[in-house]
């Protein structure tokens, strides 16, 4: 089920739930995702809006990147200062605290917005093209 709580039944689940800084970065990542794709449509309006929403979309995801890189580097340093990888290797020496932070990154992995950005910015751009190529081809 598309909004099905992620990690239902994990001890950690509230550990892994969504804060309001994620969900900020995620809108912040949507109107980025919009004001990109609809610079040539308002540069053809008005250069200047045009040039409003380039600015707009880079300097959201130059937020959003950041965000996500952050997110990313922590996964990264959970896995390097457990030595999770090693570890995987013999399973026998995984911890319950090493089964604590595998279960963290791996919920935090199956994210609804991760998901649903990532549909957002396919259709948004199919979307753009279309138009793009009816505008300077068809019409």
């Amino acid at each position: 089920m598309l909004l099905q709580k992620k990690c239902k039944g994990c001890s950690n689940q509230k550990r892994c739930q969504d804060d309001l800084a994620s969900w900020f970065f995620f809108v912040i990542g949507l109107i980025a995702i919009v004001a990109i794709r609809i610079v040539v449509f308002l540069d053809a309006v008005d250069p200047t809006w045009g040039k409003i929403a380039w600015y707009v979309g880079v300097i959201g995801f130059l937020f959003f990147f950041l965000y996500k890189y952050r997110i990313s580097k922590n996964r990264s340093k959970v896995i390097e200062d457990h030595d999770l990888l090693r570890k995987m290797n013999d399973p026998r020496s995984l911890t319950a605290d090493d089964y604590d932070h595998m279960r963290i990154i791996l919920c935090s992995l199956t994210s609804f917005k991760d998901k649903a950005n990532f549909a957002f910015i396919f259709i948004v751009s199919v979307l753009s093209l279309l138009w793009a190529l009816y505008v300077d081809f068809i019409r």
